[in-house]
């Protein structure tokens, strides 16, 4: 197991063991250089440098500095730190992991269902053959000991052995290839249609770009930005959005004081409606004030367009039946963005930028990352309608998200893909997941796929190859039992051989 197996845990200045299970959440725990972390954490005090290549696939040591999670299995390499349990036993980032990995291992593919059933008619019909070359020949009054040799031969020369490890020796060397690139695959099913991908849909935040948000600007008409801020934070308390988090952060970092929440309510992909003690705020897309028949000054829009227009993200703000202002966060596109679409285009696939934000947002960044297409201030429920329409198209989708506001696409895709997402999120809507944020591992991934399923079709190939060259050799007594038992091992071993080049697959064979 690549957690550790005890946990050093630290309790009224004493240190005691615990098995790692055993371990509850909120527990002190401590771990030296060369010891692996037991479960999941977070660090209180001290810095510990970690390689976290067992999750992640990536060997490049990672700083952690008190706030930051730490996942069990980690391997410290430097560094003292303080860490408190927050996922123990099955619960933690290394269990799931590891129970999605036979998950996927366990999960049969078009290839493997087809292997399945042709060797449940093929065993009784070499059976039967075998069985009918022996009462031709006795009844043609051959000698009975050639007779026999002759069945025996066929029996020898057909043992599916190769076409039994054709697939699932091909499935399983995939899903460990992917995994030590720190890609995870959960549904192996799934990802035989990459084989012939026609789109590829990726949202922008988070995905395409960094996610790190920062609060720039505040906007406003007629009101002091401070107060704005104040006031926006009081309404975004209860909101789970990123966004919503910043504009809290920013309050806070202020030291301002902010209001009780009376009421609140989130709509989904655009905004919040929440009561205060100073009123009613309203904060969300340019589409959720229209929707609410919320009044633009044509000066508020075009300076709000101008910020667009340089890429950046608009939140605006409204109350007493107007549109007060709006906030400007910045975010940044991947500084492999453009490789990964302009990589993607090269193999024939469609590659379309799909974003809650505002039409100008998403056209700014999709004209840097060199995108065939866009569509923005789409809600998730839209993005699963694009997805449908492609696919009643006969179009192949994939789709690639990093939050839960892209679970229904996943979902609803031919090929779901996750970014940086916990084990949580996949299991209930993606067929794969890389561990990290390197864009780069996702055309590795679809790379990888048909490599995986070129591996299997050659797989069956040389597993039907030597019965059916086989089986007239045999029936004509040409070979005997020992030359078809050499014929059957060397089919065996030929499969293996070829399933063996995926362990081999690299990003460099990448075109």
């Amino acid at each position: 197991h690549a957690a550790s197996g005890k946990a050093r845990i630290s309790k009224d200045g004493r240190e005691i063991w615990k098995a790692s299970d055993k371990v509850s959440r909120g527990d002190l725990f401590l771990v030296f250089p060369g010891e692996r972390l037991p479960v999941d954490g977070r660090i209180l005090s001290g810095e510990a440098v970690l390689d976290e290549s067992v999750i992640t696939g990536e060997s490049r040591p990672v700083t952690k500095r008190p706030g930051d999670d730490v996942s069990a299995g980690s391997l410290v390499l430097n560094g003292e730190a303080k860490f408190q349990a927050v996922r123990a036993g099955g619960e933690s980032s290394l269990s799931q992991l590891i129970t999605l990995i036979q998950e996927a291992l366990s999960t049969k593919n078009r290839f493997e269902l087809f292997a399945d059933r042709l060797m449940r008619v093929l065993v009784p019909a070499v059976l039967a053959l075998s069985a009918c070359i022996l009462i031709f020949l006795l009844a043609s009054s051959a000698p009975a000991g050639e007779a026999v040799l002759r069945a025996l031969t066929v029996l020898v020369i057909t043992c599916p052995c190769a076409l039994g490890i054709a697939t699932p020796l091909a499935r399983v060397a995939a899903i460990a290839r992917a995994r030590a690139s720190g890609i995870l695959i959960r549904n192996p099913a799934a990802l035989e249609r990459a084989d012939r991908l026609d789109v590829m849909i990726f949202d922008k935040t988070g995905t395409l770009t960094e996610g790190s948000y920062i609060l720039r600007e505040t906007v406003t008409l007629d009101a002091n930005a401070d107060e704005a801020l104040r006031r926006v934070a009081s309404a975004e308390v209860k909101s789970d959005h990123f966004l919503a988090r910043e504009i809290v952060k920013a309050a806070r970092l202020r030291s301002m004081e902010l209001e009780e929440v009376l009421s609140f309510e989130a709509w989904e992909g655009l905004g919040i409606i929440a009561l205060t003690l100073s009123g009613e705020v309203i904060a969300g897309s340019r589409r959720l004030m229209l929707d609410y028949g919320l009044e633009f000054s044509d000066v508020l829009q075009d300076r709000a367009h101008a910020f667009e227009t340089d890429g950046s993200t608009i939140v605006f703000f409204a109350w007493n039946g107007a549109v007060r202002g709006f906030f400007v966060f910045g975010d940044r596109l991947r500084d492999n963005a453009p490789e990964i679409v302009s990589r993607l285009r090269a193999e024939g696939i469609s590659v379309w930028i799909v974003s809650g934000d505002s039409e100008q947002t998403t056209r700014t960044l999709a004209l840097k990352a060199g995108a065939d297409k866009f569509a923005g201030q789409k809600r998730p429920q839209d993005k699963v309608r694009i997805i449908e329409d492609f696919q009643a198209q006969g179009k192949r989708v994939a789709m690639a998200g990093d939050g839960i506001n892209d679970a229904a696409a996943l979902a609803r895709s031919d090929i779901g893909i996750t970014l940086g997402a916990g084990a949580n999120l996949i299991r209930e809507c993606s067929d794969a997941a890389v561990l990290g944020d390197d864009l780069l591992k996702i055309p590795e991934l679809l790379e990888l796929s048909r490599f995986s399923f070129k591996i299997t079709r050659q797989n069956l190939f040389f597993s039907f190859f030597y019965n059916l060259f086989g089986i007239p050799l045999a029936a004509a007594g040409i070979l005997n039992p020992l030359i078809a038992a050499f014929a059957m091992f060397a089919s065996s071993v030929t499969v293996i051989y070829n399933t063996s080049r995926i362990s081999g697959f690299t990003r460099d064979r990448m075109p």
